[in-house]
């Protein structure tokens, strides 16, 4: 082919004819073609690429918008995470496909108001995206560094989402308007052709650089925002999590230890209470050691105030025999039977019984509820840890999400600054350097299908909410 092409310059360039009017338009036509034919084949990673991510972006952000607008509860995050997917979807859907008839027409597209509305376009979803993951960032630091302070509202988020999306659409306004056909030198110096650019009526002027600084001072300033809340972000929770972070499978190991051994324990004494029970019989119940009654306040020759209709038994006992037992306690409330003390030793004798046996009852009791608080506090602790995993996991997603945003963006970035120095050299390039220039100027697309991919990994409800859609299909 590269024979042919060759041939055709040579038909073109016998004496007699000096300029293009002396061509005719067929000719031209079939020359520009085979130089489309060439580059084509150069672009074919460029195609590919723009191919995986039509086809991966489409069904990875539809599913983004299907899954948290109906299966997942609508916060602020979520709501700037929907509107991002439809801008990607924008891309995947309109942007792309525009590109990629640009790069199959790129020796013979003459069609300035197309291309400044597809670049208009690109410009303004774009920059949309840029904002929202300022956004994102702004919000998820509210949360995080300061929890109990105002947050960001529905209502707010989507207040914010208008105001980002008619910003940008406003200042990718003289993005568009630069740009049109430009002219394009061939390897026939006779013959010119016209692709997608900055317009021929611009490329002399200021406007293409001053354009260019004005894309580069947005992309700073946007770095340095988000870079700064997502350090700070960072550093709130890695404080957050040092105490887990550092020792937690030793915590966690520690602590199912400590539980496991009170489980033990308790099962082992209340096996032994159970047994000295059983042996406790006849004369030991009769047994006129009370050493209780100290406790009780409980003089010589002086009786304990119990009704013969309360039984001081654990099974039996009441909330208010409980209270009432205290409050003789603490009150030290006796009545004194001078008269009837001998007659009434028996009943203050299993009194003291009935006392000495709740009160082991009420010790056993204290020592079960102190394993359960033990328990309870050690599963908050627990769920802490979960709740902190998930924390650092969301704001970890984000800051994915916003990075692989940055990385795409360079290279798109820094050689379009070059376009705009030399664009007669950015013209010229051809092979496998136009391949790779082409390439990593599309580079900027990445984020949208890379999105989805990155939700599904770091979100682990997401991931199972599409993996359900995708079953019931």
């Amino acid at each position: 082919m590269p024979h042919e092409c060759n041939l055709i310059m040579s038909t073109l360039t016998t004496p007699g004819k000096t300029n293009s009017q002396n061509y005719t338009l067929e000719e031209i036509q079939h020359y520009l073609s085979e130089l489309q034919y060439q580059s084509t084949l150069a672009y074919i990673p460029t195609f590919v690429y723009m191919s995986i991510i039509v086809f991966v972006g489409f069904f990875g952000n539809c599913m983004v918008i299907i899954v948290y607008c109906s299966k997942m509860t609508t916060t602020s995050l979520r709501l700037f995470m929907v509107v991002m997917a439809i801008f990607d979807l924008l891309i995947n859907t309109i942007v792309i496909p525009w590109k990629m008839y640009d790069l199959l027409h790129i020796w013979n597209c003459d069609l300035p108001i197309l291309c400044k509305l597809q670049k208009y376009l690109n410009a303004s979803v774009v920059l949309s995206s840029a904002g929202i993951l300022v956004a994102i960032a702004a919000t998820r630091y509210r949360m995080v560094c300061h929890p109990f302070g105002r947050q960001v509202s529905i209502k707010q988020s989507k207040l914010v989402c208008i105001w980002i999306t008619l910003t940008a659409f406003v200042i990718s306004g003289p993005y568009g308007v630069i740009h049109g056909t430009q002219t394009k030198k061939t390897p026939n110096p006779q013959i010119t052709g016209r692709y997608w650019q900055v317009d021929d009526s611009y490329v002399k002027t200021i406007w293409p650089s001053l354009n260019s600084g004005f894309f580069m001072f947005i992309f700073s300033v946007s770095c340095t925002l988000v870079s700064v809340l997502y350090i700070r972000i960072g550093r709130t929770t890695w404080r957050k999590l040092l105490p887990t972070s550092k020792y937690q499978e030793r915590y966690i190991k520690t602590v199912s230890n400590d539980l496991q051994e009170k489980r033990e324990s308790n099962q082992t004494e209340t096996s032994l209470e159970d047994s000295e029970k059983r042996s406790v019989q006849g004369k030991d119940l009769l047994k006129p050691d009370c050493s209780r009654q100290n406790d009780f306040s409980v003089l010589e020759n002086t009786n304990l105030n119990t009704n013969k209709n309360t039984t001081f038994c654990w099974q039996c006992s009441t909330k208010t025999t409980q209270t009432n037992i205290l409050q003789d306690r603490n009150l030290g409330v006796h009545y004194q039977d001078t008269n009837d003390a001998k007659g009434d030793a028996n009943d203050e004798l299993n009194s003291c019984q009935g006392f000495s046996k709740c009160d082991e009852k009420e010790a056993h009791f204290n020592q079960r509820n102190d394993v359960n608080k033990t328990n309870n506090n050690t599963l908050r602790n627990l769920y802490a840890i979960q709740n902190r995993h998930i924390f650092g996991k969301t704001s970890l997603m984000l800051f994915t999400v916003t990075l692989v945003f940055i990385i795409g963006f360079l290279p798109f970035l820094g050689l379009n600054v070059f376009m705009a120095i030399d664009a007669e050299r950015a013209a010229a390039l051809e092979g496998v350097t136009l391949a790779l220039y082409q390439l990593f100027l599309s580079s900027y697309l990445l984020n949208s299908f890379a999105n989805p991919i990155v939700y599904s990994l770091l979100d682990r409800r997401f991931r199972m909410e599409c993996w359900k859609l995708l079953k019931r299909s």
